[in-house]
């Protein structure tokens, strides 16, 4: 039975754009196999999208531009401390 989605895919980024860019970096770079920091944009967006991408009850549609920037950069400024 397919999954039915109950909220809106705009919630589930929301919610994720209020994390810290450690806990981005934790649930990013630590849920890979190899947990190396992501050094650009597309392979960032790719691994957000993969973790995030198919959370139950949330259509997958990634995130705004402007909402991936803003993520990207709270993650770059946590890169020099790991």
């Amino acid at each position: 039975m397919p999954v039915q989605p109950c909220a809106k895919p705009d919630s589930l980024w929301s919610a994720i754009a209020e994390l810290s860019g450690e806990q981005l970096h934790t649930i990013i770079d630590i849920a890979q196999l190899s947990p190396k920091a992501t050094t650009d944009m597309a392979s960032f967006r790719a691994r957000l999208l993969g973790v995030f991408g198919n959370v139950a009850g949330f259509e997958i549609k990634p995130p705004s531009a402007s909402m991936l920037q803003e993520l990207w950069e709270r993650y770059r400024s946590t890169l020099s401390s790991f």
